[in-house]
């Protein structure tokens, strides 16, 4: 299931960034010149996209209840299993 689950968000992913770069107008290729635009979105885009990954993170984190008192629960429900 983590198999499925990591190949599923790496396609995801690339597909996302795919679009991504279609926006900023990126041209691939070894030999491809990229216009100042092009390079103005594709650093603006980084820019962005980084806080708001990790403001979407500490969103799904706030929501996940690991604590001491968690985890010392946890330990002592596993020492009562022995």
């Amino acid at each position: 299931m983590f198999s499925l689950a990591t190949k599923i968000s790496m396609s995801v992913g690339g597909l996302i960034a795919g679009y991504c770069l279609k926006w900023t107008d990126f041209t691939a290729g070894s030999d491809a010149v990229q216009t100042p635009e092009s390079i103005w979105k594709v650093c603006a885009l980084t820019f962005v996209v980084g806080p708001l990954a990790s403001l979407a993170a500490l969103a799904l984190i706030s929501r996940y209840p690991v604590n001491k008192a968690f985890i010392e629960n946890i330990r002592h429900h596993l020492d009562l299993e022995k």
